[in-house]
């Protein structure tokens, strides 16, 4: 009679293997479910950051016309950039200048692995419009 109590009592503290199999399926389930979500938003913010350092590069050849009288068509020429910008390539982006004259600029700023590091290919011109 003895044990019959204690083996009650002990099937009514425990988890059986079954229960603890389905909370770890079910956890597996909503990482899956999460991990694709993350990811998007870290390109969201990879192409805004991209977007931010366009409107960079469009203030800096605004100023390199304003003292040299034409827009620039490297971005090693404009020195007001910070050193990773202007090297071509920052928070996942390669960024180029895509064509430049003494009226008119288009710079550009593409996902350096599409999908990982961003989404969007981006463009500013002189009127410092961006569109992607």
């Amino acid at each position: 009679m003895h044990t019959a109590k204690a083996r009650r009592l002990s099937s009514c503290f425990g988890f059986t293997l079954i229960e603890l199999l389905v909370v770890i399926a079910i956890i597996a389930v909503l990482i899956a479910l999460l991990v694709p979500a993350v990811r998007r938003v870290r390109a969201a913010a990879q192409d805004n950051a991209a977007a931010n350092d366009l409107l960079l590069i469009g203030k800096a050849e605004v100023a390199y016309h304003n003292s040299a009288g034409t827009y620039s068509s490297t971005l090693t020429a404009l020195t007001t950039l910070h050193a990773n910008i202007a090297s071509g390539e920052a928070d996942g982006h390669n960024f180029s200048i895509l064509s430049s004259s003494r009226e008119a600029f288009v710079a550009r700023s593409a996902p350096i692995e599409g999908g990982r590091t961003g989404l969007q290919t981006c463009t500013i011109d002189q009127t410092l419009h961006i569109g992607c």
